[in-house]
C-alpha cells in the first residue's frame, strides 16, 4: 500500500491538484480562513478530548474557522465547547459508531469542504482516511497519541493515506517510524499543551489531615488501577490520612467497583464518575498517581504539574519526557511493591511533595504552555496547506 497516491478519488486523468482546485473553487477566496475539522469518535471525559477542543480555542480565529465533527454519543465537553464558542457537529449520536455516521462523514466532506482534518482517536484515524482520502480534497493529518494506536489504527496498512502524522511525544514517532517505512519529514511531534494559568490560579481548600492520592483517567485495562489499588492496601494501614480518589469512566467500572468492596480497606477508596472540571480535583490533591502499562504524553500529567501536583507515576517513555530529571517519581510499570514505596515516600516527605511539585511547575511553564501547541499546530497546518493544495485552492491569498 505504500506504493498507492493519495487521494484516488480523481477520476482518469484528472490529477489530485485538479480535483482539490474543483472542491474549493466555489469557496476559496482572498482572505478565507482555512476550514479545520478536528475528527473525534466522542466528547467523553477524556486526555485526548481535552486536548482536541484546547486545541480549538487555541487556534487563531483570524486565519482558522475550526469545527469539531464528531461520530458518536457521548456529550461530557459539550458544556466546555459551548462555554468558548466551538462548533460541533455531530455526525452520529449512536453509542457505537454504526454507518450513518459513516454517512454523515461522507457528506460533511463534500458540503463543507475542509481544507484539514486532523484526525484523534483510532476510528477517526480509520475513517478519516479512508473517505477522505477517497473523497480527494483536504489534506489529512492522522495522530498518534499512545503507544498502542499504531496497531489499534492499523498504521501499516493505513499510514499512507494521510498527507502527514503529529505525535504527541517523540517516542510515539520513533515507535511509528519502526512501524512503517514512513519518511522522516511526514511525521512531526507537537506535545500536548495545558492552558497554564487555569491551573495556576486554583485556590487550594483546606482539606484537614486528608492527603488525597489522586488517579484520574478512563477505567481501561491499559491504566492498570487494579496494582495501584493493590499498592494502597499495603500502605493504607500505617497511613490512614492517605485516601485513594480514582476519577473516570469506561469500561471496567463494574469491576473496579466491586474489586474496592472487597478491599480491607474500601473505606479509604472513592471511586467517582468522570468529570471535566480537573483543576478543582488537583486542587484538593496530595499527589497524582498514574500506574499505567501504555501512555504517550497523558495531558492529566501536564495538568498535575500546572498545578504544582507531584506525579507518582510507571516509567514509560512518553512520560519520562515529562518527568524525567526529577520532576516527579517513577516506577517500572506493573510493579506493585516500587509503586507502594513510592507512594509511601511522598506521604511521610512534605519537603518531597512539594520540591516535586514546584520543579514540575517550572518544567511545564517551559516547554508545554497551551499557546506553544497551538502556535506548532498553526506553522504545521499553513506548511500542508502550501504544501498539499493548489494555489488556487488555499485560503489566505493576499493575505501577508
Amino acid at each position: 500500500m505504500s506504493g498507492r497516491p493519495l487521494h484516488r478519488g480523481a477520476s482518469r486523468g484528472e490529477s489530485m491538484s485538479d480535483r482539490a482546485s474543483g472542491l474549493f473553487k466555489d469557496t476559496a477566496s482572498s482572505g478565507d480562513r482555512a476550514r479545520v475539522v478536528l475528527l473525534l469518535q466522542d466528547l467523553k471525559f477524556g486526555g485526548t478530548q481535552r486536548q482536541a477542543l484546547e486545541l480549538a480555542r487555541g487556534l487563531d480565529r483570524s486565519l482558522f474557522a475550526v469545527e469539531l465533527w464528531v461520530m458518536q454519543a457521548g456529550d461530557d465537553f459539550v458544556p466546555f465547547a459551548e462555554r468558548h464558542g466551538l462548533k460541533i457537529v455531530w455526525l452520529g449520536r449512536g453509542s457505537y459508531v454504526w454507518p450513518p455516521a459513516l454517512f454523515g462523514l461522507w457528506r460533511q466532506l463534500w458540503r463543507q469542504r475542509p481544507h484539514v482534518i486532523l484526525m484523534m482517536t483510532g476510528i477517526p484515524n480509520i475513517w478519516g482516511r479512508l473517505l477522505g482520502w477517497r473523497s480527494g480534497g483536504p489534506v489529512l493529518v492522522g495522530s498518534i497519541r499512545g503507544s498502542q494506536d499504531p496497531d489499534r489504527q492499523h498504521e501499516r496498512w493505513l499510514w499512507s493515506f494521510a498527507h502527514h502524522h503529529v505525535c504527541n511525544a517523540f517516542s510515539l514517532k520513533e515507535l511509528l517510524m519502526r512501524l512503517c517505512p514512513i519518511a522522516d519529514g511526514r511525521v512531526s511531534v507537537i506535545p500536548n499543551g495545558v492552558d497554564l494559568d487555569r491551573y495556576e490560579q486554583v485556590v487550594r481548600p483546606g482539606n484537614g489531615h486528608r492527603r488525597v492520592l489522586l488517579c484520574l483517567g478512563r477505567l481501561v485495562p491499559e491504566k492498570d488501577h487494579l496494582s495501584l489499588i493493590s499498592a494502597f492496601e499495603q500502605i493504607a494501614p500505617s497511613h490512614p490520612e492517605a485516601e485513594l480518589l480514582i476519577v473516570g469512566d469506561g469500561p471496567l467500572r463494574d469491576s473496579l467497583a466491586r474489586r474496592i468492596e472487597q478491599s480491607p480497606v474500601r473505606h479509604l477508596i472513592v471511586l467517582r464518575p468522570g468529570r471535566h472540571e480537573v483543576e478543582t480535583l488537583l486542587a484538593d490533591a496530595w499527589c497524582l498517581v498514574l500506574p499505567s502499562r501504555h501512555e504517550g504524553l497523558p495531558n492529566v500529567v501536564l495538568e498535575a504539574m500546572a498545578s504544582g501536583v507531584p506525579v507518582v507515576a510507571s516509567a514509560l517513555p512518553g512520560v519520562e519526557e515529562v518527568l524525567g530529571g526529577g520532576t516527579g517519581l517513577l516506577v517500572p510499570p506493573g510493579d506493585v511493591d516500587a509503586l507502594a514505596g513510592s507512594l509511601r515516600s511522598i506521604l511521610v516527605d512534605p519537603d518531597l511533595k512539594r520540591d516535586l511539585g514546584q520543579r514540575a511547575r517550572v518544567r511545564v511553564r517551559e516547554r508545554y504552555g497551551l499557546e506553544t501547541m497551538a502556535s506548532s499546530y498553526e506553522n504545521l497546518f499553513r506548511r500542508l496547506i502550501s504544501d498539499h493544495l493548489p494555489r488556487e485552492a488555499q485560503p489566505w491569498q493576499g493575505v501577508g
